[in-house]
């Protein structure tokens, strides 16, 4: 794999992951004050269908560019 393509998938897999934290924190803060704290926990039903999906996604894209194999030179 060239280097431009192991570098452009290293950095979508930081977008990927930024993303889904920085809208975990939108949807957490947009909650009304009467809802309960366990609505807005990283480890809910919406926690684990809405952030942790695409985070895990991008920290394998980040994993398979760290642990791809270089070509021999």
């Amino acid at each position: 794999m060239p280097s431009s393509a192991r570098w452009l998938l290293a950095v979508c897999g930081v977008m990927i992951c930024l993303a889904s934290v920085l809208f975990w924190q939108q949807v957490a803060s947009s909650l009304t004050p009467t809802a309960s704290p366990q609505s807005e926990s990283w480890f809910s039903a919406a926690g684990l269908r809405h952030f942790w999906p695409p985070f895990l996604s991008g920290a394998g894209l980040i994993l398979a560019v760290c642990l791809a194999r270089r070509p021999e030179d």
